[in-house]
């Protein structure tokens, strides 16, 4: 027994070495393997003829059915010409045949020989097709040779080529296992060898497949339009008008890519004969050169900035950006080139002065030639607003307003939940009723839940708190899980308003963040509005002319120290007490020389213009000097007095 099981170990042991011999040896690498599917295939386009309609052309009612549809003048059991038919199934061509109960049928005529009663494409599928799929029934005549039906691939809509064969006569009639060459044609009917009659299809639909993982990869460019214009002077762009450049891929295919192309060199200068353009497509690059260029020379003259860059307004710290920014350079010969890209500018490093900053640009070819820019450099910062902001109470939807660094918020229909601020179901609006002291930014809503998926912004510069059109809309950013609107410093808006939210129930969110910017101008105009509360202070508090006129001329040399735009942005806010030092020194400033007009007014805008006067705001009684509460206190004793008086007297001249 044990010399039986030692013979069987050794030969499952010899069939295992053979096996793995006949591996290793490649004697199965050719054989199916355990386990391994087939390749799938993909639904490329599929053409469904519905069932309906009338067998005559003019009355067919049925959907869904092919445009353009041509017919041949012996079109039997039909009317001749063209039919338009819907355009999804568009550039069917069928020769000899008509429409019979939603059925497209070609049929053969009799004496016909060496022929094809067929239906074809009139357009080329660009994928490599791995199968197609016919839906009808086959009818094969009693006379002639009409043994099989033929799948034709064309890459010229001329020349065909028999890719597969079938004997199968109804239901799903498959053409399989081919590969068909990117950008055919296709065709398929009953090819006859001799006379045949009653032969034809009848189908009902078509699919056409591509293989799963069949791709296509680049394989070159060529410029097959030149472009308009080759002659060109130095210091010129090429210009790619009018060229078309076209790439071939793997599989055959071509596209016009001319759009996607890069230019090298992009600037020309004298001795360019050529230009070669680049394509970069799945990796793989590409290129073709556009020969027979000529560059003239000439001198360049003078560089200006033409078109601003897209960023004007910098915070401390960030570099300038020149994207959007055109030059145009002039010559002393030829036109101007209002898109010139020879040039470099400075600083490139950091912006670290608030204020203007000049960014000078220089050109390249003439270190001589420059020009300049100014952008501005601003002090940015921030208001966040949570819940402990806003005094909602934990029950009841109410309106609240709050003050948060100094800027006035209502908000409508919210209630303080778990630390968060949550609104209404379908409601949303909050708007600030003071300035924020600056220019916005960015405005974001930090959502802690909550189903809404959009709401709206809007920005001015003055109060929003009714505009309910204009605004624009962002969706709920999952990512950020929040709102979120970018707005450009340069629009000096100042007010804002959350509007509507999309969706049902409520939204509940952790805090909004502004963003904003304080302009050089600002910061100057808030500085002066400081100053000159700073100094009015003890003249106010006594209500003394004197005093205040002691200290007008100072004042009066610092407002004119400022630039125009801090003026402007000083005689442009609007007064008031609560707001920052600038609308709160515009704001005594009115109450000062309306009061006592015996000191002379300085504050103009950046024209000379002076500010128009409005009635006194609510300054606080000690700013104010003599306040209403004072004087009728004082009416109110003069005129006790004066009864007074008159009773004594009148009482005098009875006792005498």
């Amino acid at each position: 027994m044990k010399k039986k099981a030692k013979i069987i170990t050794i030969l499952f042991s010899g069939l295992a070495l053979v096996i793995g011999l006949a591996i290793s040896g490649g004697v199965l690498n050719n054989s199916f393997r355990f386990g391994e599917a087939e390749a799938a295939s993909t639904l490329l386009k599929s053409y469904n003829f519905l069932d309906g309609g009338s067998s005559s052309n003019s009355a067919y009612t049925g959907t869904n059915l092919a445009t353009n549809v041509s017919y041949a003048a012996d079109n039997p059991g039909g009317t001749s010409g063209t039919t338009a038919w819907e355009a999804d199934y568009a550039n069917l061509s069928l020769t000899a045949g008509t429409r019979i109960g939603g059925k497209l049928v070609s049929a053969v005529q009799t004496n016909n020989t060496t022929a094809w009663a067929n239906i074809k494409t009139t357009f080329t599928f660009s994928p490599i097709i791995e199968k197609v799929e016919i839906l009808g029934t086959v009818t094969f005549g009693t006379a002639g040779n009409t043994t099989a039906l033929y799948l034709q691939s064309s890459t010229t809509g001329t020349t065909w080529t028999t890719q597969s064969t079938t004997t199968s006569k109804s239901g799903t009639i498959t053409f399989d296992s081919m590969t068909i060459p990117a950008t055919s044609y296709l065709r398929f009917g009953i090819a006859l060898t001799a006379s045949s009659t009653n032969s034809g299809i009848a189908f009902t639909g078509i699919r056409v497949y591509q293989q799963d993982g069949v791709s296509k990869t680049l394989s070159s460019i060529a410029v097959t339009t030149q472009p308009t214009n080759k002659s060109y002077y130095n210091g010129d762009s090429f210009n790619p008008a009018g060229m078309v450049v076209t790439a071939t891929y793997s599989d055959s295919s071509t596209a016009n890519v001319t759009a996607s192309c890069t230019y090298s060199p992009a600037t020309l200068s004298e001795g360019v004969t050529e230009v070669v353009a680049s394509y970069v497509e799945g990796g793989v690059t590409k290129t073709a050169s556009i020969t027979g260029i000529t560059v003239a020379a000439r001198s360049l003259t003078a560089i200006s900035v033409g078109t601003n860059p897209s960023k004007m307004v910098y915070a401390i710290g960030e570099s300038f950006d020149p994207t959007g920014m055109k030059i145009t350079a002039t010559f002393d010969a030829g036109s101007p080139n209002a898109d010139y890209r020879n040039y470099t500018y400075s600083p490139t490093g950091a912006l670290t002065t608030a204020g203007a900053n000049t960014i000078t640009i220089a050109s390249s070819d003439d270190a001589s030639k420059t020009t300049s820019l100014a952008v501005n450099v601003v002090v940015s910062s921030s208001i966040s607003i949570v819940v402990a902001d806003t005094g909602a109470g934990i029950s009841g939807y109410q309106t609240v307003e709050f003050t948060k660094s100094g800027v006035g918020f209502k908000m409508v229909d919210i209630i303080s939940t778990s630390g968060n601020i949550q609104f209404k179901s379908g409601s949303f609006s909050m708007h600030n009723t003071s300035v924020v002291p600056g220019n916005l930014t960015k405005i974001t809503v930090n959502r802690a839940n909550g189903t809404p998926t959009s709401m709206t912004l809007y920005t001015g510069t003055s109060s929003q708190a009714t505009v309910t059109s204009g605004g624009t809309i962002a969706a709920y950013n999952s990512s950020t899980a929040g709102f979120s609107w970018d707005i450009n410093a340069v629009s000096a808006f100042t007010y804002f308003r959350l509007y509507n939210f999309a969706g049902s129930g409520t939204l509940t969110f952790s805090s909004i963040v502004l963003e904003y910017a304080v302009l050089q101008e600002q910061v100057d105009a808030i500085a002066f509005g400081q100053t000159f509360l700073d100094q009015t202070s003890a003249g106010c508090s006594a209500q003394s002319a004197v005093q205040l006129g002691d200290v007008r001329d100072d004042l009066e040399t610092a407002y004119s120290a400022l630039s125009n735009d801090a003026k402007d942005y000083f005689v442009g806010v609007t007064p008031s007490e609560s707001g920052n030092a600038a609308q709160h020194a515009l704001a005594r400033y009115i109450d000062i020389v309306t009061k006592y007009t015996s000191l002379s007014k300085f504050v103009v805008s950046s024209t000379g213009a002076p500010i128009s006067f409005a009635p006194m705001l609510s300054e606080p009684a000690s700013e104010r000097g003599i306040n209403n509460a004072t004087l009728a206190a004082i009416i109110g004793l003069a005129g006790i007095t004066i009864l007074f008086g008159c009773y004594y007297v009148t009482k005098k001249r009875q006792a005498q």
